[in-house]
């Protein structure tokens, strides 16, 4: 695993947290970053996981819902993205989704549920 600790840079740096099999990524573009990974996973709503999604990366993101407040026409194409995996509202639930597509993720990032929302969200959000 490769950790891009892009907004919370101390805490494994400065504090030096250690995790098994992990590697900081000191890649200063997120552009190569992102097109040399095989799944990125997203532990909040930004341009990391938007410009993921739109160079067609397999991604997962979870977010805190008490936070993001979305508008109402958005509603539901965002449930799409949860209904499909690339969407989930706690850590558990993403990383359950992690272990389950990690050995093959373009498999299940380019199946048919996954394309058709990743399409409508790009041409709504994302173009």
């Amino acid at each position: 695993m490769i950790l891009k600790d892009l907004i919370n840079k101390f805490l494994f740096q400065k504090k030096r947290i250690k995790i098994k099999n992990c590697i900081i990524d000191k890649e200063k573009s997120s552009y190569k970053s992102i097109t040399n990974s095989s799944l990125i996973i997203c532990n909040y709503l930004g341009t990391f996981w938007l410009e993921s999604i739109y160079l067609n990366i397999p991604t997962i993101c979870f977010y805190d819902d008490e936070v993001y407040k979305f508008r109402d026409e958005s509603t539901q194409i965002l449930n799409n993205l949860i209904k499909v995996g690339i969407l989930h509202k706690s850590a558990i639930s993403a990383s359950k989704k992690a272990i389950e597509v990690n050995h093959k993720p373009n498999d299940w990032w380019n199946s048919k549920e996954v394309s058709e929302a990743i399409k409508t969200f790009k041409l709504n959000y994302a173009n």
